[in-house]
């Protein structure tokens, strides 16, 4: 079952994952990274990741986790080609994110409904 069009690299950990996350880490901390979707399973893992982390007793070794510190690694230090895709959805979310600060939508009631009638009574 192997796709050649698949990227891959092999990685070999050489230090701690609490080691390897923590330049990660820090690009949170600063803003500098956001998510585009939800990840319902990386994100509980997220908050559960500490530095005393016990594998053991929490019942799973955090794996998405360690993958994406794995991932900000390679795309950190090393360009790669086809990045302009990533400047494109960093410029999407924030121009969402610019949208969200403006002044909420007027919502007008629909001809027909108990509020569309408040307001045809308060017209006159």
């Amino acid at each position: 079952m192997i796709d050649p069009n698949v990227a891959f690299t092999a990685v070999r950990a050489s230090r701690g994952k609490v080691v390897r996350a923590e330049p990660v880490a820090a690009l949170y901390q600063q803003g500098r990274v956001h998510h585009i979707g939800t990840f319902p399973q990386l994100e509980d893992q997220m908050t559960n990741f500490t530095s005393d982390i016990d594998r053991a007793a929490a019942g799973y070794s955090p794996d998405r986790v360690d993958a994406l510190v794995w991932a900000f690694t390679e795309l950190l230090v090393e360009q790669m080609p086809g990045e302009g895709i990533y400047e494109l959805y960093r410029q999407q979310a924030a121009a969402a994110a610019q949208r969200s600060k403006a002044q909420p939508a007027q919502t007008a009631p629909q001809p027909g409904s108990m509020e569309w009638s408040e307001v045809q009574k308060k017209q006159g």
